[in-house]
């Protein structure tokens, strides 16, 4: 009898094991747990600068997250599982959002709803997603991010796609080619906040 118990574990403990399922929930990072619960966007401003509300959220872990000495490597942790843990994914960059207002966490919690949004087939993250998008062109459209490698990478093109992707409407933004600086390269220019007077001018002729 105790062998067909022991058997029946090991068995189970296989199925598991092949169909890719973490047996435990919340799991355990550094000793942060997360959860691969469904995101519930508690406010309509939820991880989009400068709003502050993930602060508190009831179900947001990271809290406290800025006074450990793991912080900054522990968000790329994160960044790097797979899609069940895309909620704690928003809370980790929201956090960061809320203490270091610039572009790359405000792209990376937009990337996350973007996440979620496609994995559970949501029109209200989708719009969410869209917005915080929006919100990273709005205000940050000079910032950086990084490769692993540390090349630098142009946050607008990145928030510029997403919206698309989404089926969004990235109005006042459009793509423009680079042959002379950087054939391989297109670059996003705001063209809201220019006005062309002149038929044939250029529009950074006459900028605002």
């Amino acid at each position: 009898m105790k062998n067909i118990l022991l058997y029946t574990l090991i068995a189970s403990l296989l199925i598991v094991a092949a169909c890719g399922v973490t047996p435990q929930d919340p799991y355990y990072l550094n000793k942060v747990a997360l959860s691969t619960k469904p995101l519930v966007i508690k406010t309509a401003e939820a991880g989009i600068y400068p709003d502050t509300s993930v602060m508190d959220d009831e179900d947001n872990n990271f809290h406290d997250f800025h006074v450990r000495g793991d912080w900054n490597l522990l968000k790329w942790d994160i960044q790097q599982l797979d899609t069940r843990y895309a909620r704690e994914k928003f809370y980790v960059w929201a956090t960061f959002l809320t203490l270091e207002g610039w572009g790359e966490p405000q792209l990376y919690t937009a990337k996350a709803i973007h996440e979620l949004a496609v994995r559970d087939g949501s029109s209200q993250l989708t719009n969410h997603a869209i917005k915080a998008y929006k919100n990273c062109l709005e205000y940050f459209f000079e910032d950086m991010t990084f490769t692993t490698g540390g090349w630098p990478m142009a946050i607008n093109l990145m928030c510029y796609d997403g919206i698309v992707e989404l089926g969004g409407q990235p109005s006042g933004y459009a793509i423009v080619e680079q042959p002379y600086q950087d054939p391989d390269n297109p670059a996003l220019i705001r063209t809201n906040r220019f006005v062309i007077k002149t038929p044939g001018s250029f529009p950074w002729d006459e900028q605002l």
